[in-house]
This record gives C-alpha cells, sequence and structure tokens, in this order.
C-alpha cells in the first residue's frame, strides 16, 4: 500500500478529529519527497560529471597509447572516445540547463577539451604518423591543457557537491517538520488514530532520514552504502533509484580506477623519453650519463635490475659497466667469453633484441649461462644491442626476478627508442673525455705559448697571465697580476698613433658589450718606454643563462713584422680561397662524373661545371671518335659549340701536352681555331693508360700568360676527365660484352632469358600480341666441314649483320647458341611474325660470300614462329613451341618456315 494511502486511512478513522494535523503532516512529507528528487537529481548530474570525466580520461589514454605504440587501433579507440564526449557533454548541458552558472562551467569544458584537440592531440598525432618523435614542449602543453579542463571538471563536481549538501539539509528540515507537527497535534485526537498516525509518520521519517544517509554517504564518495527497500511505495522506489544510481556511480569509478591506471603506466613510460633526453644532454662523464640512464629505464620498465655494458668487441673486454634497480647487487660479473655464449653475445651478432620470458630454457644461450641465470634468480630477460653506425658498443640489459612479470614487445620498442637517442649520446661522451683527457695538455701548451694571454675579471683587472704576455709587455706575470686596463700607465695608442682610453681597450669592450672582439691593432709603451704593437683578440666568457660576461680571455701578439706584411698576407689568403673553391669545384666534378652512366650524362655534367672551375672563359671537351681520325664535340660551354676536326689540327695532341698560347695574335695557333680565335687558349690532350681519349679547349677573352698554378689546374682537370671518361668507356665495354655475342654482335643467350621474360611481362599487363622466330643455317655443318671452322664463323658474322639490319630496334636479335637464332617481336602478332619471318628467309638467299678465293654455297634458314598468348604464356614453352616449329620445318624440307601448333613443344 502507498504511503499516502496509509495516511488516508488513518486520518478516516478519528473522523476529522486530526483532520488539520494530517493535513500538515501530509504536506511535510510530501515536501520532503520532493527536496528527495531534487537530491536524486543532484546525484544524476554528479554521476554524469564523472562520466564525462571518464570518457576524457580514456581519450587521453588512447592517445597516449598510440603516442607510444603507434597502434592505429588506439587512434580508432581515441576517436570513439572523442564522439562519446560529444554525447556525454550534451547530455550534461541539458540536465544543469535550469543551473546557468552550471551550465556556462560544462560550456567551458567542452570548449577546454576542443581547445586540447585541435592545438595539442592532432599536432602530435601527425607527429608519430610522420615518424617524428612528439617534441617535449608539445607535451607539457599537452599535461597543462589537461590540467585546466581537470580543474574545470572538478569545480563543476565541487558545485554539485555543495548544491547536494543544501538539498539534503533541506530534506532533514522538512523532516524535522513533519516530526514536529506529529507531535504538537490537538490532545484531543484519539489515541488509536494518534498511534496509528505517528507511527506511519515516524517510519517515514525513519526511511527517509536513511535514505538521505546514504545519499550524503554516496555524496561524499562511499560508493559501497546502499539504501533499504522496505516497501513498494514512493519512498521505496525512491531507495531504488538511488541504489541504482550508486550502482553505476560504483560501476564508473572502477573504470574510472582502470583507466587511470592504464593512463599512469602510458605516461610514466612517456615521461621516460625526455628525461633520457635531459640525461644524455647534461651528463658529459660517461660513467654519470650511464648510470642515469640505466636508472631511467629500471624505473620506467620498470624492471628488478638493469645493467648496461660498453664493450671492445676487438680486444674482447667490457670498459664500462653500470648497474640500476632494486637487484642491482644482484648483477654477477662474468667474463668476456662467457657473455658472448648468452644473450648478450646472440643480441651482438644478430643485432636483433633477445627477449627471454622466465621458467623456460633458451636455446640461445649455453648449458652453463642457463644454470648460473636460475642461481641468481633470473625471471625474463631483455637484451637490447647498442650499435652506431655499424659498429658494435655494447648491450642493455633488463632482468626481472622469476616473481615479477614477462618483458613484451612494447618494452622492446621503449628500449628502441631510447637506445636510438643513448648510442649518439656515448659516442659524444667518449668523445667529451677524450676532450678532458687534453684539457691539461692544453693548458700547459698556453703556458709554452709565444702568444701573450691574460685573464681579466669583469671589472677589467688580470688576474692570470701567461709568461709569453709579460715578456711582449717588458714585465713579469705577477707585476701584471691585479692591473686594470683602464689604467692610464700603459700608455695605449690607436693604430694611427693617437692615445686609446682605457674603456676602448678590447677586453673593456668585450666586457661591456658581450661581443669577442678580434685583431685590434695597437700599442702599448713598455717600462723602458718602447714601444710594443700588438695584435689583441679578446673573448667573452659567460655563465650558463647569464647574459653578462663574468671575465674576458685576451691574446695578443707582436705585430710590427705583420703589418709591413699584411698587403702580401692578404694576396696569399685570397689566392689559397680561390685554390680552395677551384679544389671544392673539382672534387664536385669529379664525384658527378663518377655517378654519370653514360657518355652523354658526362657531357652534360661537365658542360655544368667548367665554367666554375674555369672563370671567364669559354671552351669544349671532344672525343677522338672510334676511327681515331675525328675529335668529335662532347661538351662546350661559353660560346657556340665547335665543329669536329682532325686530330693533326691541334698542336697540343701532335705533342701530347700542354698548347698554351698567351697570345693568338703571336703564338702558333692551332687549325681547329676557326673564324676569329679568342685572345689567349690552351689545348690539354686527355690521355689515360697511355692513351690519348680527347680533348681539353679552354679559350680566353684576353690575352694571358700561363703562370705555373693555371697549368696545373688545366692538368688537374684534364686528369679527371681523362680517368673519367675511360671508366665510363670501360664500362660500356664490359657492359656490351656481358650481353652481347662476340662473334655475330647480337644478344646472347643469358639476355634472351632475361629478356624474354620482362616481355612477355610487358605482353600480358598491356594485354598486346608477341612474336618470337626460331630459326637456325641449313647444313651449316656443311659449311665447317666443306670450308674449314673460320668460313662457318665468317657465315654466322654475315647472318648477324644481316639481322642487325632486318629488325627494328625494339625487336631483340639473339644467338641462341651454334647455328640458331632467337628473335623477340614486340607487338608483333603472329601473322606478322610469320611475314618477318619469311622476308628474312628470302634476304639471306641473297648473301654472297667468299673464303679464301672459294664461292661459299648459298645459305638458307629454317624459321620456327611461336606467339603469346596463341603457342603459351611462359618463356620456357614459347621457346619450346617456336623450336618445335623449326623442327617440323626441317623436317618439312628446309629453307621454309613453319608455325608452331601444339604437340610440336612436348616433342621438342
Amino acid at each position: 500500500m502507498a504511503l499516502r494511502h496509509k495516511l488516508l486511512l488513518a486520518f478516516l478513522l478519528p473522523l476529522g478529529l486530526a483532520l488539520g494535523v494530517s493535513w500538515a503532516v501530509h504536506a511535510a512529507l510530501a515536501s520532503s519527497v520532493a527536496t528527495g528528487g531534487w537530491v536524486t537529481h543532484t546525484l544524476q548530474v554528479i554521476a554524469a560529471v564523472r562520466e564525462q570525466r571518464e570518457v576524457i580520461q580514456e581519450a587521453v589514454a588512447a592517445l597516449r597509447g598510440y603516442l607510444i605504440s603507434g597502434d592505429p587501433r588506439l587512434l580508432s579507440e581515441y576517436d570513439q572516445a572523442r564522439g562519446r564526449f560529444g554525447e556525454v557533454s550534451q547530455a550534461l548541458l541539458a540536465r544543469v540547463d535550469d543551473n546557468p552558472p552550471q551550465a556556462e562551467r560544462v560550456r567551458e569544458l567542452i570548449a577546454r577539451f576542443e581547445r586540447w584537440q585541435k592545438e595539442v592531440a592532432e599536432l602530435e598525432v601527425r607527429a608519430v604518423q610522420g615518424g617524428q618523435p612528439v617534441p617535449p614542449a608539445l607535451l607539457a602543453q599537452s599535461q597543462e591543457e589537461l590540467g585546466r579542463v581537470r580543474e574545470v571538471s572538478e569545480a563543476l563536481e565541487a558545485a554539485e557537491q555543495a548544491l547536494l549538501q543544501e538539498r539534503l539539509a533541506a530534506s532533514e528540515a522538512a523532516s524535522r517538520r513533519a516530526q514536529w507537527l506529529a507531535v504538537a497535534g490537538p490532545a484531543s485526537a484519539l489515541a488509536l488514530a494518534l498511534g496509528m498516525v505517528l507511527w506511519l509518520v515516524l517510519h517515514a521519517v525513519r526511511r527517509i532520514q536513511r535514505l538521505a544517509g546514504v545519499a550524503q554517504a554516496l555524496g561524499e564518495g562511499d560508493l559501497s552504502r546502499r539504501a533499504p527497500v522496505d516497501g513498494a511505495d514512493e519512498v521505496g522506489e525512491l531507495a531504488q533509484t538511488l541504489n541504482r544510481m550508486a550502482g553505476r556511480l560504483e560501476g564508473a569509478q572502477d573504470t574510472l580506477r582502470h583507466n587511470e591506471a592504464a593512463l599512469r603506466s602510458s605516461l610514466r613510460r612517456l615521461e621516460l623519453l625526455p628525461r633520457v633526453s635531459q640525461t644524455l644532454i647534461h651528463s658529459h662523464d660517461l660513467n654519470q650519463m650511464l648510470q642515469g640512464l640505466v636508472a631511467d629505464v629500471a624505473a620506467a620498465l620498470p624492471a628488478d635490475r638493469v645493467a648496461l655494458m660498453v664493450m671492445d668487441l676487438e680486444e674482447r673486454r667490457v670498459t664500462h659497466t653500470v648497474r640500476a634497480g632494486p637487484g642491482a647487487e644482484q648483477v654477477v660479473e662474468v667474463s668476456f667469453d662467457e657473455l658472448m655464449q648468452g644473450l648478450t653475445g646472440w643480441a651482438l651478432r644478430e643485432l636483433e633484441p633477445a627477449l627471454s620470458p622466465k621458467d623456460q630454457p633458451d636455446p640461445r644461450e649455453s648449458p652453463e649461462v642457463q644454470r648460473r641465470r636460475a642461481e641468481t634468480g633470473c625471471g625474463s630477460i631483455l637484451v637490447m644491442p647498442l650499435h652506431y653506425q655499424g659498429r658494435k658498443l655494447g648491450t642493455l640489459t633488463a632482468i626481472n626476478r622469476p616473481d615479477q612479470r614477462d618483458f613484451d614487445e612494447q618494452d622492446v620498442e621503449l628500449l628502441e627508442t631510447v637506445i636510438n637517442q643513448a648510442v649518439v649520446a656515448i659516442e659524444n661522451a667518449r668523445l667529451f673525455e677524450s676532450v678532458n683527457q687534453s684539457e691539461a695538455l692544453y693548458r700547459g701548451m698556453v703556458s709554452a705559448l709565444s702568444e701573450g694571454v691574460v685573464v681579466q675579471d669583469a671589472q677589467g683587472h688580470i688576474v692570470a697571465a701567461n709568461a709569453a704576455a709579460g715578456a711582449l709587455l717588458g714585465l713579469t706575470p705577477g707585476q701584471m697580476v691585479g692591473r686594470s686596463s683602464r689604467e692610464a700607465s700603459w700608455r695605449t695608442v690607436r693604430e694611427d698613433g693617437s692615445p686609446l682610453p682605457g674603456e676602448e681597450h678590447p677586453s673593456m669592450v668585450a666586457l661591456r658589450t658581450g661581443q669577442p672582439q678580434q685583431g685590434v691593432i695597437m700599442g702599448v709603451h713598455r717600462p723602458d718606454g718602447a714601444l710594443a704593437w700588438i695584435s689583441v683578440n679578446a673573448q667573452p666568457l659567460f655563465h650558463p643563462g647569464e647574459e653578462r660576461p663574468y671575465a674576458a680571455v685576451a691574446s695578443f701578439f707582436d705585430v710590427t713584422e705583420i703589418k709591413q706584411t699584411r698587403e702580401a698576407l692578404a694576396q696569399q689568403v685570397a689566392s689559397l680561397e680561390a685554390e680552395r673553391n677551384f679544389e671544392s669545384r673539382l672534387n664536385q666534378l669529379s664525384s658527378l662524373l663518377q655517378a654519370c652512366l653514360n657518355l652523354d650524362e658526362a657531357g652534360e655534367v661537365i658542360a655544368h661545371a667548367a665554367p666554375g672551375l674555369f672563370e671567364g672563359t669559354s671552351g669544349a671537351v671532344f672525343l677522338l671518335n672510334p676511327s681515331r681520325n675525328l675529335m668529335e664535340v662532347l661538351a662546350s660551354w661559353g660560346g657556340p659549340a665547335p665543329e669536329a676536326f682532325s686530330p693533326e689540327g691541334c698542336w697540343g695532341l701532335r705533342r701530347g701536352q700542354l698548347h698554351w698560347v698567351a697570345d693568338s695574335r703571336k703564338g702558333l695557333r692551332c687549325e681547329h681555331l676557326e673564324g676569329a680565335p679568342p685572345a689567349s687558349y690552351a689545348c690539354q690532350p686527355l690521355s689515360a693508360q697511355g692513351e690519348t681519349l680527347g680533348l681539353l679547349y679552354l679559350g680566353s677573352p684576353q690575352p694571358a700568360e700561363a703562370p705555373e698554378r693555371e697549368q696545373q689546374r688545366v692538368m688537374l682537370v684534364s686528369d679527371q676527365l681523362a680517368l673519367a671518361i675511360a671508366n665510363l668507356r670501360l664500362r660500356e665495354t664490359l657492359r656490351h660484352q656481358s650481353i652481347r655475342d662476340a662473334l655475330t654482335g647480337l644478344f646472347n643467350r643469358r639476355y634472351l632469358e632475361e629478356t624474354l621474360q620482362r616481355e612477355i611481362f610487358r605482353a600480358r599487363r598491356a594485354q598486346r600480341p608477341l612474336s618470337l622466330l626460331f630459326f637456325d643455317v641449313d647444313h651449316f655443318k656443311h659449311f665447317n666441314d666443306a670450308h674449314g671452322h673460320e668460313a662457318g664463323d665468317q657465315v654466322l658474322q654475315a647472318l648477324g649483320h644481316l639481322v642487325r639490319s632486318r629488325f627494328r630496334a625494339e625487336d631483340v636479335p639473339c644467338r641462341y647458341g651454334g647455328e640458331e637464332f632467337v628473335v623477340i617481336l614486340p607487338d608483333a602478332r603472329l601473322e606478322d611474325g610469320r611475314r618477318r619471318a619469311e622476308q628474312l628467309r628470302e634476304a639471306v638467299k641473297h648473301i654472297a660470300l667468299s673464303y679464301q678465293g672459294k664461292t661459299l654455297g648459298p645459305i638458307s634458314l629454317s624459321v620456327g614462329v611461336a606467339a603469346y598468348p596463341e603457342h603459351g604464356d611462359n618463356p620456357e614453352t614459347l621457346l619450346a613451341m617456336a623450336d618445335g616449329a623449326l623442327y617440323q620445318a626441317k623436317r618439312l624440307g628446309r629453307d621454309r618456315v613453319a608455325v608452331a601448333e601444339w604437340g610440336e613443344g612436348e616433342q621438342a
């Protein structure tokens, strides 16, 4: 029975005596129930806020997992969580639409989360998809933006909690009011009615108070509390609703705890990378850097013990060993040979990670290593090789106890990322140690320098000076210490002889501006009155992170003689710079020529590079043709391409050496210079291995003598050109020999097999036909027997020349072996192939040959024709079908063309 029905029954008994009191009690109870409904609404809002926070954490966890592993499924989970965030947020807005401040907070949270997605999350995803590491600055920005989202969510929940407390207080006040009305009723009410009313009211109040207590506990975070359901009335329904809400909140809390644990694990691993980067960047001591690295790895995996060993594999020894982790003391020192028998040796040999689970013998370890592994309490083991630019540096080993988890592929991926940074830092640290070892030697060198060196503090006072400084200034180092550059007693002067104020001393300028001063010429009067001219360099010194220098180092030397030779030196420097530029351009030309595949490419490279080698000139490179009777242009620059000429028309080629004409109006001029010759020119033969290959020609619009250095440049360039041309010709010759038959000049059998396979693939892909001719010389043995093998060779040479002249450029004529030949005809149908075969057979009959004064008999061919796809779709079948057709032509009387039919290839 519903509560209101019970109250109505109790009110009817006294027939109105307690009507007024009962009505007031009923109104108080109704107010309490209404207040309970508002409490339920507030709890639903709190549940929605927590659900929204859960969705945010799911999205962040999926994104962090994707950034670490690159798994596209995690990116899909991230997108799903984003969609759920929109749905949950809209539902939450609908619940708080009657509370403008709360609605504004929800909108702010949505805006901040969407800003995080656009300004941070999308950039992180693009970085991973582009194969780049996520910048630490972007990770820090992500943490900051998510922190702001979390602050808004917590503020929203706190406001709802406060509202919940207010509504609970209102519910309790309504309950107390109902109690007071029930007790203060008319004394004249009947005892039975009063007892029933009091019992019903008190019972309902106690139930509502229990509900209020459960609601308050839920609001404070105790989600294990449940409201007792002891009736089917309104209070019972409210208790059931409250219990369902508590169950949903408890489930959401469990999911939230799980996601928070996964997120902490992902963040802990993600934090390892910037932490390792900081360790590697700020540690120059190798041992300190390695110790910090293994400590970071042991904490991030986590692992019971982590050991890093740097090795010298040539000397078979371990140079550095560091350990970290709770069980680091259990790492046992073993010999280098024992290491090579275990997972360490396997990882270094294979350059692959060695992942070994616990409680399972690993065949990559020797029995002795397996026994030692069991004795030292080793569970799962992960060994990562360290190698850099082909050099094996050592290993990074992580070990867990038998009661701990096995390492997995995610640990391998994490350590691979760490190791990629670590190997570079290890190499840098080694270099840094070398620098430190040489620092003492450097200090000794400074003391022994003939150049003066002084160190001055921020006020310009000298705090240190070497002996050379005192000797140059006529003082001892002890007399110099404590003096300031501002002192007038130095009597310094500028290079023009005017006084140089102390504030303009290079050291003072460097201290004041923080900029180095280089090559300042100044004069200093020694105590004996002599004036010493010195060149001063001043370098400011800074503490890290500070903008003002704390000291300056000045070095100086006597420049009296240098001043006199400065102009000469400047000319030499310019000459050396030009020489260096020339060598750089020459090296670039040599590199490009080595990469050329043929002489045409080499000509383009030469035409492009030569103007930079010989500025202000025109020129050309000529090559001697195969007949050695004509010089042909390979490349030209700076003017129109010259004509080919006879080698006899060049004095350089005649003499076999450089021919330099300083003034073409007076000197011995070469015949190949047609028209108006340049004012001066040079001809340098290109020779390699005693053979003249061509000519390098240079022309200048101005008369110019031939200084020795210019002649050397010309010869250096000619040597490079000759070597490159010889190499390209040799490469072309070798390629020709590898695919050509020496006797006939046709392609050989190996080239046939490669090309036929490729042409069938092309025909299949383009759905085009292809024909194959297989022929040999009839009665060829007769030529060899009657006239000798040389006569037979002459027949084959003539046939090869005819075949080359009768087929298209895209056709592939080959000598199959002996007197047998094959021709591949791309894009030729079977009828086209038969027609071409007939034309070849007829053309052969017109070959007239003689050997040693004797006319060789007529030549005839038997030809077999097969086609793709009619007779086969692979090289073996087509050759077999064409060969079968050839034998069919032989059987039918020779000197004929036969087309393949099914059965002939199988018979052949």
